[in-house]
């Protein structure tokens, strides 16, 4: 085992002995490199290959890095595909750095992984850091020696690191604790998407139960101030804007029939924001009246608007699928 193994193993070194003069030499060697790395015009052929002498030949494949920037031990690190990091990044990276899939670190982040003995400062004991996939480390923060961070965490800007963080979380602070849970949180949006759903069934449904029980007032205060009311049927097309208009229309075909019976069906939603949404709603309309039954299939196609905290109707399409008269006995 060389000196580089025994600093990511962990294994105390002492940096006055013979066996870690490999890591002076490498230490000088990236400070030269890092020295044209940093004089280098950005996106330059000569960034391009002091980026390339920094890694000894090898820079990692769809790395992104912003320079300024300083590495001391660029071997002793990993990177998975399309990491980007940020200007004024420091990586104190002897006992070994390694970066997973598509990690983002923003500005003026240092990562640690060597530490001192108390008793002999000369000893060096050091920790890797491993940093997980998909990872967002704000500006600023600080990632300590033997620090874990897993999947998908978010580390928010300033935070100093001294444990690990586990995935799906966001941690800040100094030192860092968790502050939230972000699968918890997308089942909270989950929740709140299906709560506005089931409210704009509800809506779809009241609509249908005014209907049937001619409280066509009520339902004309389902629509928004200025809704809208477009009925197309057998290519004929109706217009009604605003819920006095949209009442008379609905008054004067609802009075040509006795009985009225609405039979929602399936309901389809988007929510948009948190005030806007569409939906698609099928329904099954019996009218019967002069010793007719008439049945309708109807789609509606609707635009919603949350107005004060409830769901109104802003804009509804109503088409008739298909219609079907019968003669009626009781």
């Amino acid at each position: 085992m060389d000196v580089f193994e025994k600093l990511k193993a962990g294994i105390a070194v002492d940096m006055l002995s013979l066996e870690y003069r490999p890591a002076v030499d490498e230490l000088h060697r990236a400070d030269k490199a890092l020295f044209h790395v940093n004089h280098s015009e950005p996106g330059s052929q000569e960034l391009t290959d002091a980026l390339n002498e920094l890694f000894d030949g090898e820079y990692p494949e769809g790395l992104g890095l912003f320079t300024p920037v300083q590495i001391d031990f660029p071997k002793q690190m990993t990177f998975g595909k399309r990491v980007f990091i940020n200007h004024h990044f420091t990586a104190m990276s002897i006992g070994g750095i390694n970066i997973g899939d598509h990690v983002q670190i923003g500005p003026n982040v240092t990562i640690v992984t060597d530490n001192h003995d108390f008793a002999n400062r000369y000893v060096l004991k050091c920790k890797p850091v491993n940093i997980g996939n998909n990872v967002w480390i704000g500006a600023n923060a600080v990632i300590m020696p033997g620090v874990t961070i897993g999947d998908n965490a978010v580390i928010a800007g300033g935070a100093l690191v001294t444990k690990d963080v586990p995935s799906d979380c966001v941690a800040g602070g100094s030192p860092a604790k968790v502050l939230k849970y972000l699968k918890q949180e997308k089942e909270k949006n989950k929740m709140n998407v299906m709560e506005e759903k089931f409210a704009l069934k509800e809506l779809c449904d009241t609509f249908s139960v005014l209907a049937d029980e001619m409280k066509l007032h009520e339902q004309s205060l389902l629509f928004t101030e200025n809704g809208t009311l477009t009925a197309k049927n057998n290519g004929n097309v109706s217009h009604y804007e605003g819920r006095e208009a949209i009442e008379e229309s609905c008054t004067k075909f609802m009075n040509l029939f006795e009985i009225h019976f609405h039979n929602n069906g399936q309901a389809l939603f988007d929510i948009i924001d948190e005030t806007h949404a569409t939906g698609t709603a099928y329904n099954e309309t019996i009218l019967i009246g002069n010793g007719k039954i008439t049945t309708n299939g109807i789609v509606y196609h609707d635009k919603y608007e949350k107005v004060d905290g409830k769901w109104l109707i802003a804009a509804r399409e109503s088409n008739f699928v298909w219609s079907k008269t019968e003669d009626y006995n009781r």
